[in-house]
């Protein structure tokens, strides 16, 4: 009988540390997906800026399309 309750024990030590591991590996993948996403706004912030700048020379020379 005490076989099986030192057994049941060293299984419940065995998941309790699984799940610690588990939750670890779940912090980490956390925190590295929103580094990743800061890191990448700057680059979106860049091209928004572009994309900005060509639609407003496409605005002006639709203008200047339309005015000749």
């Amino acid at each position: 009988m005490e076989n099986m309750e030192d057994q049941s024990l060293e299984s419940t030590v065995f998941i309790q540390e699984e799940n610690h591991n588990h939750m670890a590996v779940f912090k980490l993948q956390k925190a590295y997906k929103s580094f990743r996403t800061r890191r990448k706004l700057p680059e979106y912030a860049i091209l928004l800026e572009q994309i900005w700048w060509k639609l407003l020379d496409f605005v002006e020379l639709k203008q200047l399309d339309t005015f000749l």
